[in-house]
């Protein structure tokens, strides 16, 4: 059952469900009905975990209907985590084990003419946790009703939420392009290299990654730097993001794959299963230990590579066009440097080929709908403010 957040401001803060068994543990996710947080909740759900899920089920990632989530153990808010109609269903009382933000505007290209969407959504939703962490909920609502000239008391009260961890999901795109080396092939990204986003989704996951640091004092925090995550489940209608799923729709559908960049734009494709393992890792672990991961499988694919495996394995007629356009926004490279991944105890280890064989046989049973005419209107947009270069 899905409830939908009232649109007004919390009065009263309810009392919500604890468990009183010490074996299950708590959890809340922001833009946990999406791609990634469906299979997180999943995988809580297997281990008898409860988990409240925060999701403003935006049409662009989710279509007609959200993720199918298990309803015993998953209570799912339909609100926008960066507003504070769902504090009422959160509560005072609830001690979260681990708080996961997964709600993100994603597209990096998108990004570049809608940016307050994206500052929104995904920099002002993390911000606001940290408020809620700090702040009881009378020194909260005054503070959004004063600003500045509030006066806080030298003893708050108990914090609005409660929690000992947050994770957060970024991505590679901090990194912005790929290092060189002397020959001119592109470096794995490390950890500790100087971030540099070429766009302005990246901006605002660098800057989620920034107020981690810098915030959410006496908690601990770990920002996972994503790859490029692909699987069954992820949005087959969404342009912007989720080339695999893009690319696997056209060739079940018949249709052209559009690649750009000459097709030797590469990334690194990590199967959302072995994303969820570091998650769920991190979210039991007894203590984390650093503060940034990158989570891929350290290997790098051509996007051409990628769109003739997709091609290949579904036995599709498409045909696969490469364009010299540039998407402004987008990057020629980047993969990841899993060193530390592997210090921390894993290994990505599903192959690409075992990957796109699951995530065809998922969306051969969907409804496909229309991936060529979504794509041609994003490029459209693309064209229209000048972010499509020829």
């Amino acid at each position: 059952m899905i409830y939908r957040a009232p649109n007004t401001d919390p009065t009263i803060l309810p009392s919500c469900y604890a468990s009183e068994d010490a074996q299950v543990a708590n959890f809340l996710i922001l833009g946990g009905a999406g791609f990634i947080g469906s299979h997180l909740c999943k995988r809580l759900v297997r281990h008898n975990h409860r988990v409240t899920v925060i999701d403003s089920l935006l049409g662009q990632v989710h279509g007609a209907q959200p993720q199918d989530l298990p309803e015993s153990q998953v209570k799912l808010i339909c609100a926008d985590c960066s507003g504070t109609e769902w504090i009422n269903e959160t509560i005072t009382d609830t001690y979260f084990d681990c708080i996961v933000s997964l709600a993100a505007e994603t597209g990096s290209t998108q990004s570049g003419y809608m940016a307050q969407q994206y500052v929104r959504t995904n920099v002002e939703s993390l911000a606001l946790i940290n408020d809620l962490l700090i702040n009881s909920f009378a020194e909260f609502s005054q503070i959004r009703k004063c600003g500045k000239s509030l006066r806080i008391p030298s003893q708050p009260t108990a914090a609005i939420l409660k929690t000992r961890r947050v994770l957060l999901a970024s991505s590679r795109a901090v990194y912005g392009e790929a290092k060189l080396d002397s020959d001119g092939s592109p470096i794995a990204s490390q950890e500790n290299d100087e971030p540099r986003p070429t766009s302005i989704y990246g901006a605002t996951k660098l800057a989620q990654e920034l107020l981690l640091a810098t915030g959410f004092h006496g908690i601990e925090t770990c920002s996972l730097r994503l790859q490029n995550v692909y699987g069954d489940g992820q949005s087959l209608s969404n342009p912007y993001t989720g080339v695999a799923s893009v690319f696997a729709a056209l060739a079940l559908s018949g249709k052209d794959l559009h690649v750009f960049g000459n097709g030797h734009n590469s990334r690194d494709f990590i199967y959302v299963e072995d994303v969820i393992d570091v998650f769920y890792h991190l979210m039991t672990a007894d203590t984390i230990t650093t503060p940034i991961l990158n989570v891929g499988t350290g290997i790098r694919t051509s996007i051409y590579e990628l769109a003739q495996l997709i091609v290949t394995q579904s036995k599709s007629g498409s045909k696969i066009r490469v364009h010299s356009d540039h998407i402004v926004g987008d990057i020629s490279h980047n993969f990841a440097d899993v060193s530390l991944l592997r210090k921390v105890g894993f290994e990505a280890y599903t192959a690409l080929e075992d990957g796109i064989t699951r995530l065809l046989a998922w969306a051969s049973t969907q409804s496909l709908g229309d991936a060529e005419n979504y794509l041609k209107t994003a490029l459209g947009a693309y064209s229209a403010r000048g972010l499509l270069k020829g």
